[in-house]
């Protein structure tokens, strides 16, 4: 399933609904809105498979009353449902900050401020990957316990520097869950295995199976790995 602006020149107004554990439902409203540019496949507001897959994992892990940092937003789905989560289980403590370029800064408090019922401790801030100055802002006064990164991998000039914003974000009790789809051609291929090789130069890394994941939302060509960092 992907959620995407079919009518660019009209708010889009999406319902998603997040199944907890005990089956009760959170709505995250998702409403999506014109930005002055044509937006139908544009990465920063679509919610890809491999979002969907990572926020329903989230559901078997236990992120109420942590600080989790979520990059590359776009929406702030998989932000969100953790902030959902969170609440649910009523644990004191933990927040969830949404992060992304300026421009979408717009679009993720839009969506913040739709999901005040079902989310609270949730912020959006701007955060260009390889900005030491930004991590550092994102970093002042917290301690991160997850991060999530959910079909990041676009770009060969942005791979370092995602990898060493995810580094200076992590310390040695952060896990990093990164989910992404696999792709046809060789160049995405090649760019997925370059970000690998460079994660692993710093994190030790193990990928959830199948039988671990959400029953119904998983799948054999989307992955989610586990990062932590080398001691």
């Amino acid at each position: 399933m992907v959620v995407n602006l079919l009518d660019t020149q009209a708010l889009v107004f999406s319902l998603l609904s997040v199944k907890l554990p005990n089956t009760e439902h959170i709505l995250v409203r998702l409403q999506l809105c014109w930005l002055k540019k044509k937006l139908e496949g544009d990465t920063g507001v679509v919610v890809w498979d491999a979002a969907l897959v990572l926020a329903k994992y989230l559901e078997l892990c236990d992120v109420s009353g942590k600080t989790v940092v979520e990059l590359g937003s776009g929406t702030g789905f998989v932000g969100l449902a953790a902030a959902a989560l969170g609440i649910k289980k009523n644990k004191l403590g933990g927040s969830v900050i949404l992060s992304d370029l300026e421009e979408n800064l717009d679009l993720l408090n839009h969506n913040i401020n739709k999901n005040k019922a079902v989310c609270e401790k949730i912020k959006a801030k701007v955060l260009k990957w390889g900005d030491r100055k930004a991590v550092q802002e994102i970093l002042q006064g917290i301690k991160v316990d997850f991060l999530l990164v959910a079909d990041c991998v676009y770009y060969t000039e942005s791979i370092e520097d995602l990898v060493n914003t995810l580094l200076e974000l992590s310390n040695s009790t952060t896990q990093l869950l990164v989910s992404y789809e696999d792709r046809d051609s060789t160049a995405k291929i090649e760019l997925q295995n370059k970000f690998s090789s460079l994660m692993n130069h710093h994190f030790n890394s193990s990928e959830v199976p199948l039988h671990n994941q959400h029953t119904n939302f998983r799948s054999f060509d989307i992955h989610i790995f586990i990062y932590t960092l080398k001691h």
